[in-house]
């Protein structure tokens, strides 16, 4: 799945009002009572000349930014704050919604005044983010692009060049930044600026956790993300970034799969992206697809945020990029000859923990990624090759994987598509197999309506009996043995064994009394 490239949609040197996040008319009219004089810079210029919306706005004005972002954040109903002191530099946000607009965030630069604009454009990192129009031209008719290092021309070439290597050295984060722009808008990084970030790959690991995290799951939320992985590490940043990955470079698999294992990550989000892009044309043109099973709203779905502004798309893509990685660490080779690779799952859970520990990620994206790489292989292990998954395997997958469960599933197809390589992905391929496997995941995702994936919620003992009652009618004290009944309650009554109270106790004393949960009282 390739990105959809920028193309600039006016003549190129010149934007109006509307080009821009709605609210700045009503900061024009701000500054322009204020007497402030200010100009609008960076990636929302570069955005509006493409026509693709932003409500992240980089502004200049000529006195204090903090008397400029006080007079913002009364209009805008937002909090301003300083972001770099020395340099002058503070942030206006808009958390939630005013007037029923969306959030909104203002960076303002102070002190740059009208002659100083091109010096301030001249110092920027990238020249598609050197360009600036005058606020006050834009809100009277229109306003010229100024662009003193060409980015209208770059942009229009579809490149993303570097001012300098000083640029780089100045703020190490633009060794990422520089791709991920590539990545959002299908460009391509110039020649030189490729050489100069391969160069100055290993200074990404004195950048703080927190930036490149932000940076990684941006490269991972754009389209084309196996291609956007490949240019990190032909650059030298991929693994500078994810050092766990490099054991896995040149790590053979059994002859099912196409791929050694690091390229078999790279190849997995990829995989993942074309399954869960809902287009009636993909089937056509890639056949396989017409087999994966999809829902009503699996767009909506995966756009679902989880944690760290990240979606449920942008972290199974990391999770793709990572389910693998502890099989150098777990691989073993039988006197046969046979590979193995005996629980890299959990093992490579803990690796994700670590990482993204270490970069910064909130614990909650923490455990859905770990949980997604630990469970990976379950979809597959559900029944045996060729059968459909039972009423209470389907039952075990939902209760074990709960939040990640739908997420899995797809991770656990993509893992297949990537292993059969590219062939799978042409007319002609045996898809018999394929479509058998893909019938036993669709029994997991929609199972029945006692269970249905999309509620992801477990109801304990299903209404039947609670564990006051079981307490009561069999003489137990809060406790382990008494959640572990519950449980075993609920699985019978999903998997249809039993349907009313008198089934469920008749169902736990009966466990009691066989040992299958024992009671350490011995009370039966």
């Amino acid at each position: 799945m390739t990105p959809k490239p920028f193309a600039i949609t006016g003549p190129g040197d010149e934007l109006a009002l509307a080009s821009f996040e709605p609210r700045l008319g009503a900061i024009a009219v701000r500054f322009a009572s204020d007497g402030t004089v200010a100009h609008v810079f960076g990636g929302a210029v570069r955005d509006a000349l493409v026509g693709t919306p932003t409500h992240d706005l980089d502004m200049t004005v000529d006195g204090a930014a903090r008397d400029a972002g006080n007079s913002l954040a009364e209009l805008l109903g937002g909090t301003y704050f300083d972001l770099d002191v020395p340099r002058g530099i503070g942030r206006v946000a808009v958390a939630s919604p005013n007037k029923g607009d969306g959030p909104l965030t203002v960076d303002l630069t102070g002190r740059v005044t009208a002659d100083d604009i091109d010096g301030h454009l001249r110092g920027r990192d990238f020249t598609i983010n050197a360009m600036a129009v005058s606020l006050a031209d834009l809100a009277d008719r229109g306003a010229r692009v100024i662009d003193p290092t060409g980015g209208v021309a770059d942009l229009r070439a579809g490149l993303v060049r570097a001012l300098s290597p000083q640029a780089l050295d100045d703020d190490p984060i633009r060794l990422l930044r520089g791709p991920r722009m590539a990545a959002m808008g299908a460009l391509t990084l110039d020649g030189e600026t490729a050489g100069w970030i391969k160069q100055r790959a290993g200074l990404i690991k004195d950048v703080s956790p927190e930036r490149v995290r932000d940076e990684l799951l941006k490269i991972l939320a754009a389209p084309g993300a196996t291609r956007s992985i490949r240019g990190l590490d032909d650059l030298g940043l991929l693994t500078a970034v994810l050092p766990e990955l490099e054991e896995s470079r040149g790590v053979t698999q059994p002859s099912e799969h196409h791929y050694d294992v690091f390229n078999h990550l790279v190849e997995t989000p990829g995989m993942f992206e074309m399954m869960t892009l809902v287009s009636d044309s993909v089937p056509d043109e890639t056949p396989a697809l017409a087999y994966v099973p999809r829902f009503d709203g699996i767009s909506e779905y995966f756009a679902g945020v989880v944690a760290d502004g990240a979606t449920r798309s942008t972290l199974a893509k990391l999770a793709c990029l990572l389910h693998d990685v502890s099989k150098p660490a777990a691989r073993t080779v039988e006197p046969s000859g046979r590979i193995r690779f005996f629980g890299h799952g959990p093992l490579g859970a803990q690796v994700c923990r670590d990482l993204m520990t270490r970069l910064r990620f909130s614990r909650k994206a923490t455990e859905h990624v770990a949980a997604m790489v630990e469970y990976h292989l379950r979809p597959g292990q559900a029944a045996a090759p060729g059968s459909p998954p039972s009423a209470r395997a389907i039952y075990r997958y939902r209760r074990d994987l709960d939040d990640v469960s739908i997420d899995t599933l797809y991770l656990n197809m993509a893992d297949y598509m990537a292993a059969k390589g590219p062939d799978m992905l042409r007319p002609g391929y045996d898809f018999s197999a394929w479509e058998q496997y893909c019938g036993a995941v669709e029994r997991l995702l929609d199972g029945d309506d006692s269970q249905n994936a999309r509620q992801n919620r477990r109801r304990p003992a299903a209404g039947l009996v609670n564990g006051n009652e079981l307490m009561t009618a069999l003489s137990l004290e809060p406790g382990p043995v008494l959640g572990e009944l519950l449980e075993l309650i609920e699985e019978a009554k999903v998997t249809g064994e039993i349907q009313s109270r008198s089934d469920a106790l008749r169902l736990a004393k009966a466990a009691l009394k066989s040992g299958r949960v024992t009671d350490r009282r011995k009370l039966l």
